[in-house]
């Protein structure tokens, strides 16, 4: 059998030179030795999360289809430069809970009743319910290894006897600290997810994107538009634009997004900034139709075309 994940394009090769091992966690405030970073780290390393509900022992989907979806996802962000094996996700960190177990899951930390779980910093664990499809179980999985991929900054503050104290700062473009870009980071995490789910699949790997429902519908596909608008104001291909973004996203360099502010003008990353969670968003208000036609489209049924990828809503509800 082959192995779909060694098949490459010419295109894709990317030179070992040219990669960057991305650390799992970067610092800023205090200034920390090298030893008291790696103290901070194995410590952060062995918190667990508040998890009172039990796991289902018999999961829909097996540790060989999680290994292979983390190795394909690992190899697609690979082909932007980077190598993640820092931040690779441990299957023994990865839970999934039955549809009443995980509900209970939301009810206690206060989500939604659609949540769809997610991949906690500083813990690195991951919390999904156990869907029928195994096709929609690993689509979720997918969008929360994207998350675990992406470099975590801390802040650090050391006080007046020298004791360290760290609080997450920056999570893809997410600035946990200021409470902003959450919308956008969210997308843009569903973005890659979608384009790293086609990479596999095009390999003759499984096809898990024919089962996922788009997460944060509204405003992954926002930023899709978003996105090619961008390009086209500065006579830009896309895919350029899409790479610049998804860099700064993984590495946690918020001054990629810049070139948002470049096409449309001063105030557009504030606009984004102060979006509220899952929220469709236009800067360019004349698109607010075109978006609402994309999403009734999707929602009902009918293929369309995001982040270069053809798709449709699944028939089965998750």
């Amino acid at each position: 059998m082959v192995n779909h994940l060694q098949l490459h394009r010419p295109e894709e090769r990317t030179l070992a030179s040219q990669i960057t091992v991305l650390p799992r966690y970067a610092f800023a405030g205090a200034r920390l030795s090298e030893q008291e970073k790696k103290a901070v780290e194995e410590y952060l390393s062995k918190q667990r999360m508040d998890i009172l509900e039990q796991p289902t022992p018999t999961p829909v989907v097996k540790p060989a289809q999680i290994q292979e979806l983390l190795d394909s996802h690992a190899q697609w962000v690979r082909m932007l430069g980077f190598d993640v094996k820092n931040s690779m996700p441990d299957l023994s960190k990865i839970y999934f809970f039955s549809p009443d177990e995980f509900a209970k899951l939301a009810k206690r930390w206060g989500k939604q009743a659609n949540w769809g779980g997610a991949q906690f910093e500083p813990s690195g664990e991951i919390v999904l319910p156990d869907l029928p499809s195994p096709a929609a179980t690993l689509g979720n999985l997918g969008h929360e290894i994207i998350h675990a991929f992406s470099k975590v900054t801390l802040f650090v503050r050391r006080t007046a006897d020298g004791v360290i104290h760290t609080v997450p700062y920056l999570y893809g473009y997410e600035n946990v600290k200021q409470g902003v870009l959450k919308c956008l980071s969210e997308a843009v995490t569903e973005a890659a997810n979608i384009e790293a789910l086609d990479y596999l699949r095009k390999r003759g790997g499984p096809d898990y994107l024919t089962g996922t429902h788009i997460a944060y519908l509204g405003s992954t596909i926002s930023l899709d538009m978003m996105l090619r608008e961008t390009a086209g104001l500065l006579g830009r291909d896309v895919k350029e634009i899409k790479r610049e973004i998804y860099k700064g996203y993984f590495a946690s360099q918020p001054f990629a997004l810049k070139i948002i502010e470049d096409a449309f003008g001063q105030g557009a990353l504030k606009f984004l900034s102060t979006l509220p969670f899952d929220a469709k968003f236009s800067i360019d208000l004349g698109s607010n139709n075109k978006l609402n036609k994309i999403t009734s489209a999707y929602d009902e049924g009918e293929e369309i075309e995001i982040f270069g990828v053809r798709l449709k809503k699944p028939l089965t509800a998750i």
